[in-house]
Parts: C-alpha cells; structure tokens; sequence
C-alpha cells in the first residue's frame, strides 16, 4: 500500500492525495457533509491538540488544508 510519511512520524495512505487540491470548503464539503465530519487520517482530536499547543489558530478545515499541504506524498 503506497503511504506518506507525516512530520509527526505517522503514516497516511496515499488514497487521500487528490486531498492535496482541495480548498477548505470542499474538504469539509466531502468530508462533512451531514456535519461532525473529519478527514480519516487528520481527526478533530489531532486539531484541538494542535489548537491546545498553540501550533495553530485556524479552525479545523483550514489546519487540515495546512496538515495536507506539509505531507510528504511519495
């Protein structure tokens, strides 16, 4: 199974790269649409880890287009 190597060391199957060309409204588009949604590989919890952390101000679609963009696809 082809993967991407995250900077936090985790693994993302490279099913989701056409994620890659998403904006912030088609992601929560596709990924949200009866709303409570998230991306399977980037969740709500690692958001408000981040948020807590103070590695972001963004709401959750916006950080997730940013953690799609630093992904390493191979």
């Amino acid at each position: 199974m082809p993967v991407c190597q995250l900077h936090e060391g985790l693994v993302i199957n490279t099913g989701y790269d056409e994620d890659a060309h998403l904006s912030a409204d088609q992601l929560d588009d596709k990924y949200n649409p009866e709303g409570a949604g998230e991306h399977p590989m980037f969740t709500r919890q690692m958001w408000r880890e981040a948020v807590a952390n103070e590695d972001t101000i963004c709401g959750y679609w916006s950080w997730l287009v940013s953690e799609i963009a630093q992904a390493h696809w191979k």
